[in-house]
């Protein structure tokens, strides 16, 4: 057995775990309360395994972006040296920032694994928070208990510190700040999701802008005066489009134009697809929009505006030619608060749990170029057995697409 194949047989283990332990808990006193528990156990339990499996199996762990980028560039940051004038750089201005006290203290992989096991511990608490605020204590329980113990959060999180989470936290604290009345707080910690992590992060902007009527042109001001910084440092001489031009032509698997690619290997890499991928996903973008748009009411703001920004982030998983399986967690913590819509019952969480599942799964940790053309996929059992995989990811993440559609107008009941 491969560590490929052993990490697939731990995710599935964890996400049947996941879902066994909101089955148990469905319906008892005190439902709310008991996976309140679990969910700080099972945190707590990740954070001491992180810095643990680095110092006794740092191998298992060798190709992490966190090794190969996050690290030496924020030591770079730690030398004097700054992003976009005099190093190239793929993520946000204040990203390598964000990173450098905890990497000054401890220059290993394992100090930014635990900055960002910090950024999801906020994520949860703001989510919790909030949902017991508004007198919504169970589906907020059970949406923190699904984020906190989904393979998606355990591997790419809590092992390899993969840096979406932060655009989930910021994100989150945006439409949280937004449906609570606060504009400008909402604009400017929403637009952190960018800034202090990549360019990505702009997706959830127009959703934090448009979560509630009011203060909506306040926290477009907000994001503005954002956006004028970013201008004003590229006329410092700051390339803040850097991160753009790094990614532009970036290939993974995961969406429909690999899929196209493995038919038509001629599609990789073609200037028409990019076309395509933009036209595509700016349609979907509109009609979500105006869907949600004409259709929402005042009291539930917040849920609305989590599913638009859950269809929104799974639409650029499947139309964009660069959306790796790493970029799930950004994903999660909106798409679980509109499957739980629902309910907890299994029919209705099958998507994020499969999503779970396949965390790790990924043909781009291969050469994607060779694999297309010299048709690798389609003429090996490993290679089928990849696509198989590919496939059913790429189904889970469209039927999340069509349940956060569903939910921008046409709210079910809540069932148990």
């Amino acid at each position: 057995m491969n560590i490929d194949h052993a990490k697939l047989i731990i995710t599935i283990s964890i996400a049947t775990c996941s879902w066994l332990v909101l089955r148990a808990l469905r319906d008892r006193p005190g439902e709310a309360r008991l996976l309140d528990r679990f969910t700080v156990a099972a945190f707590a339990g990740r954070v001491l395994l992180a810095p643990a499996l680095y110092l006794a199996a740092p191998g298992l762990v060798r190709h992490s972006d966190t090794i190969a980028f996050y690290l030496p560039q924020t030591e770079s940051l730690l030398s004097g040296r700054l992003p976009y004038r005099d190093f190239i750089t793929s993520y946000g201005p204040l990203f390598h920032a964000l990173l450098a006290p905890a990497v000054a203290l401890w220059r290993s992989p394992a100090a930014i694994v635990m900055v960002m096991l910090a950024a999801e511990a906020l994520l949860l608490f703001v989510y919790r928070r909030f949902g017991a605020r508004n007198g919504r204590d169970l589906r907020f329980a059970r949406g923190a208990w699904l984020m906190a113990s989904s393979p998606i959060m355990v591997y790419w999180v809590g092992v390899t510190g993969y840096n979406a989470v932060l655009i989930a936290l910021f994100s989150m604290l945006g439409l949280v700040l937004a449906c609570g009345g606060r504009p400008v707080a909402a604009g400017l910690l929403g637009s952190c999701s960018w800034i202090a992590c990549k360019a990505l992060g702009v997706l959830s902007w127009p959703t934090i802008v448009l979560a509630r009527r009011h203060g909506a042109g306040r926290r477009f001001a907000a994001f503005a005066g954002v956006a004028v910084a970013l201008g004003a440092a590229m006329l410092a001489g700051f390339d803040v489009l850097m991160p753009l031009r790094l990614e532009k032509s970036s290939w993974t698997g995961g969406n429909v134009w690999f899929l196209a690619a493995v038919a038509v290997p001629g599609f990789f890499g073609a200037p028409l697809v990019t076309y395509l991928s933009a036209g595509s996903f700016i349609a979907v973008w509109t009609a979500a929009t105006r869907r949600w748009l004409r259709r929402r009411r005042p009291e539930r703001e917040f849920d609305a505006a989590a599913a638009h920004l859950s269809f929104i982030l799974a639409a650029f998983m499947l139309l964009s030619t660069k959306t790796p399986v790493m970029y799930a967690p950004m994903v999660l913590p909106f798409a679980v608060h509109v499957l739980l819509e629902r309910g907890s019952r299994l029919r209705a969480l099958v998507p994020i749990l499969l999503l779970g599942a396949l965390a790790t799964a990924r043909v781009e940790g291969l050469w994607l170029r060779d694999i297309l053309t010299s048709r690798h996929l389609l003429s090996t059992g490993s290679g089928l057995f990849s696509l198989g995989l590919e496939l059913a990811k790429m189904g889970a993440i469209l039927a999340l697409a069509i349940r956060s559609w569903q939910a921008l107008a046409t709210p079910d009941e809540p069932s148990r």
